[in-house]
């Protein structure tokens, strides 16, 4: 037996198609799969990507995905630990991770206000308020990220009537 040859040889590519404990097992062997801070995130590569992806849980105990943007390793750590740290801050003064966009919440906020004027509990003025929405708010607005929205867009937008 020739033992200068590896007993088992392991890649993304030979890998069999593998799920759950045993892939991150094998993941974690090849050095594809990172933990940092107490296993509350996680660095990997996705099999097609040459960028370095992580996951992180927050207290809300849900998992967060978000490229880094970097193929360096090193680099990666770093912009994960600020990612990190952002979220965590972001979560302690209740700014919610999600990225919603104004159509979404716009479309969540005409729901409530049809179910109140069905309900017979809404205010007339309901229905002027979705036509605003649908007419106005939502055109301009809609794919504009909460976050985005600032002084400026909202002047630019008042400066169109």
């Amino acid at each position: 037996m020739n033992r200068t040859e590896p007993i088992l040889e392991l890649s993304l590519e030979t890998t069999p198609k593998l799920s759950g404990r045993k892939l991150g097992q094998i993941n974690l062997a090849l050095g594809i799969i990172h933990h940092l801070r107490d296993g509350n995130v996680t660095l990997y590569k996705r099999p097609h990507s040459r960028q370095w992806q992580m996951r992180f849980r927050l207290f809300d105990k849900k998992w967060h995905r978000v490229s880094t943007g970097y193929e360096d390793l090193e680099y990666a750590k770093r912009k994960a630990g600020d990612i990190y740290d952002r979220a965590r801050f972001m979560e302690e003064i209740s700014i919610p991770q999600a990225d919603k966009r104004f159509k979404f919440v716009a479309n969540e906020l005409k729901l409530e206000l049809q179910k109140e004027l069905i309900e017979g509990t809404g205010k007339k003025i309901y229905i002027d308020y979705l036509a605003v929405l649908d007419n106005y708010l939502i055109p301009f607005f809609g794919k504009t990220s909460l976050n985005k929205i600032d002084h400026k867009l909202t002047a630019s937008y008042i400066e169109l009537d």
